[in-house]
């Protein structure tokens, strides 16, 4: 249905020529977010148009359809000129269902574009065969508001000074002006621009310095501030400046042309080093006595070093490393540089020597075996104790053994202490009774063989206690074997059990005894007496007697 349409636009319209940009040579430069008139018909004076590379029937840049297929239509030319780097977007039109055709063809413009085009030798870089005719094209990404995908071509990457030449053709002769606005991060201008470049630099206080434009083709230039005319300036500001220079000349593709640049003037602290002789120096302190320490000065161009200590020189060198810490207190050092141009500067710096904390691992430990003991330490921040040990945890020793703690205070500083821990092994009960075998009612007395002996807890097997350590008398009234339990601290302060097992057995006898014969003649002149003692022991064994009549 296109192609139809344009097969009678072409018979009606061909011979007219409407507007002014109908043709490569008359296009006009584009002002950006602005309207302009569209030629309703015609091919202008020359049909550029004919060939498949500077017109092709394949996208270049996109999968939608290929550039102008219907050739130069109706055709409106414009330049493009790019103010400022990056990225190219712009719409035409205004997005109107059915509201009509717009095919466009674009590339880099110089000045040999036109003949380029005209002899088939320029192809595009951008182009769209308008698929949707909704009254709205161009270049955008993402699409913009309305805008349907068969109408667009992706954005272009740009940098300031480019042009571009866009051949837009009214397929559907509308008699209009259509409004094109530009997008993305570049920026566009309605006249030639010029690419102009300043330098900018870095001075010291009351010093000066030259910013010049560097641009091709200027025939003039205005700076600011300043009002200077000329392509290099000379200026010492009093403070950070940025200066402007605008262009006028005339640009490589003919006519006239304008480019703006700015460049910055920055001004240093009279401290920094560019600005003269300035050094300082520094330490690697604080540090613990003892311990060593570097001193440090910043470079100066060809310089020498002289460092002080109460007017004592100590090292003529940058830096001086691993000097001794012997004593406590705080130390200035004077540092005199001289720069290769003689300019003489100074500073200082201060090392503070710390005192090492007083650790203090405790007094010497006596344990009883199998008893737990604590260490602390004590005149620092944190401890590392030696054997596995922790500072504030029980542990139970095993053997005599020497601990050594290390100790850190808050700046970092260590010492060292030790404390032994002796095992003493406790001394063993001894008793003994005075029967350890009776008979009911049988009174014990308990004597203690440990004189050293402070606490004694006695148990007697017939629920009797008592507590002392002197001998104890116990009564036994009740047959049967007792255990006797003797626990006591010795004069070392070690406590000790020991259960002496069925020490203690008493007895109920039953005294019994008979005779044979039991009656004396002169056939039996012998009677034999027989022990019959329940129990029978050694204490009741009598004597068998024979009795001779």
């Amino acid at each position: 249905m296109k192609k139809l349409v344009f097969y009678i636009l072409s018979l009606l319209f061909i011979d007219s020529v409407f507007g002014q940009a109908d043709d490569c040579s008359d296009a006009i430069n584009i002002c950006t977010n602005a309207n302009f008139q569209v030629d309703p018909n015609g091919f202008g004076d020359i049909d550029e148009l004919e060939g498949s590379i500077s017109n092709p029937n394949s996208n270049p840049a996109s999968s939608n359809g290929g550039c102008l297929l219907q050739g130069e239509l109706n055709s409106t030319w414009m330049i493009i000129n790019v103010a400022s780097s990056g990225t190219l977007e712009f719409t035409i039109g205004t997005p109107i269902p059915f509201g009509g055709c717009l095919d466009w063809i674009m590339w880099p413009y110089t000045i040999n574009t036109c003949s380029q085009i005209l002899n088939n030798q320029l192809a595009p870089i951008r182009c769209n065969w308008n698929a949707n005719c909704q009254n709205f094209t161009g270049i955008a990404t993402p699409l913009p508001a309305g805008g349907l995908a068969g109408d667009f071509e992706p954005e272009l990457n740009v940098t300031a000074g480019q042009q571009f030449l866009l051949c837009l053709s009214n397929y559907s002769s509308q008699t209009t002006n259509l409004p094109l606005n530009f997008a993305g991060s570049s920026s566009v201008s309605c006249n030639t621009v010029l690419p102009v470049s300043i330098n900018s630099t870095s001075i010291c206080p009351g010093q000066s310095t030259t910013l010049t434009a560097t641009v091709s083709g200027a025939t003039s230039y205005l700076w600011s501030p300043g009002g200077q005319t000329t392509p290099s300036i000379t200026v010492s500001p009093g403070s950070t400046t940025t200066y402007t220079c605008t262009v006028n000349g005339t640009s490589p593709n003919g006519g006239t042309a304008t480019g703006t640049g700015t460049g910055t003037v920055t001004i240093l602290s009279a401290n920094n080093p560019a600005c003269g002789c300035t050094i300082t120096a520094s330490n690697s302190g604080p540090v613990c006595v003892g311990n060593t320490f570097n001193l440090s000065a910043t470079s100066l161009t060809n310089g020498s070093y002289d460092w002080t200590l109460n007017g004592v020189s100590i090292g003529s060198t940058q830096n001086i490393n691993n000097i001794p810490s012997t004593n406590v207190g705080s130390y200035t050092f004077n540092l005199t540089g001289t720069d290769g141009a003689g300019n003489v500067c100074t500073s200082t710096t201060t090392v503070i020597v710390n005192p090492l904390p007083n650790v203090f691992a405790g007094a010497e430990v006596d344990v009883c075996l199998g008893n737990s003991v604590t260490l602390m330490g004590s005149g620092a921040i944190t401890y590392q104790w030696t054997g596995g040990i922790q500072n504030g945890v029980s542990f139970t020793p095993s053997t005599n053994n020497v601990y050594a703690v290390t100790g850190t205070d808050a700046n970092g500083c260590i010492n060292t202490d030790e404390v032994g821990v002796n095992m003493l092994f406790a001394q063993m009960p001894s008793i003994s009774p005075s029967i350890t075998l009776g008979c009911v009612p049988s009174t014990v007395i308990f004597t203690n063989n440990n004189p050293l002996t402070q606490n004694c807890l006695w148990n007697f097997g017939n629920g009797v206690s008592e507590i002392g350590c002197n001998s104890q008398t116990i009564l036994y009234n009740q047959m049967g074997c007792y255990d006797v339990t003797l626990t006591q601290t010795d004069n070392q302060g070690c406590d000790t059990t020991v259960m002496y097992n069925d020490l203690i057995c008493i007895e109920d006898v039953t005294a019994e005894f008979y005779v044979n014969p039991g009656t004396i003649g002169p056939g039996n002149s012998t009677v034999n007496f027989y022990n019959d003692t329940i129990p029978l022991s050694v204490y009741t064994e009598r004597f068998i007697k024979s009795i001779c009549l």
